[in-house]
């Protein structure tokens, strides 16, 4: 169960309030296969890559995109390179 805060709507006059949610914030059966991917389209993804390798974003990005989105591919790719 999740507790939600919410806008307030014109039916409640406009305040604030809290909503209950039942299920599961997210999926953590899924938590170690996202690990093993970087997504070319989150910056913080495409940063911490960058940050890693010493390169910049722009090159960090093409290489996400020609590679795909495979940890392992991509850090045997920048093993290679030197």
């Amino acid at each position: 169960m999740l507790l939600c805060m919410t806008a307030g709507s014109r039916r409640d006059g406009g305040a604030p309030g809290w909503k209950v949610r039942l299920g599961m914030a997210d999926d953590k059966s899924k938590i170690k296969q996202d690990r093993k991917l970087v997504s070319s389209e989150e910056t913080y993804e495409v940063a911490a890559f960058a940050r890693k390798y010493g390169i910049p974003q722009s090159e960090a990005q093409t290489i996400i995109k020609r590679y795909g989105p495979s940890r392992k591919k991509l850090d045997n790719h920048m093993a290679a390179r030197g």
